[in-house]
């Protein structure tokens, strides 16, 4: 099993984009507690029909893996998710 997405929606890809550039290391972008979060979470897997096992942290984790195909350089994707090398 993976935990991977792929986004090509018209609307929300170049959103993403835009906010992804828009972003630094340490920004809040979820202005919600962890609670509210993960109560929001559960209601998009649930409307989006996805596997209850589809969890927040697959993103992460899909993303550092990406990153890392894109560049090659462990210290980039550790720089970027702010883990230390």
């Amino acid at each position: 099993m993976t935990e991977e997405v792929t986004v090509f929606h018209a609307f929300l890809l170049p959103r993403l984009q835009v906010a992804e550039q828009q972003t630094n290391a340490g920004d809040v972008t979820i202005g919600m507690t962890p609670t509210a979060f993960r109560a929001t979470w559960k209601q998009a897997v649930r409307a989006l029909h996805l596997p209850g096992t589809v969890q927040p942290y697959g993103l992460r984790r899909g993303g550092a893996t990406s990153s890392f195909q894109a560049t090659d350089s462990f210290a980039e994707v550790a720089d970027r998710g702010r883990w230390r090398a």
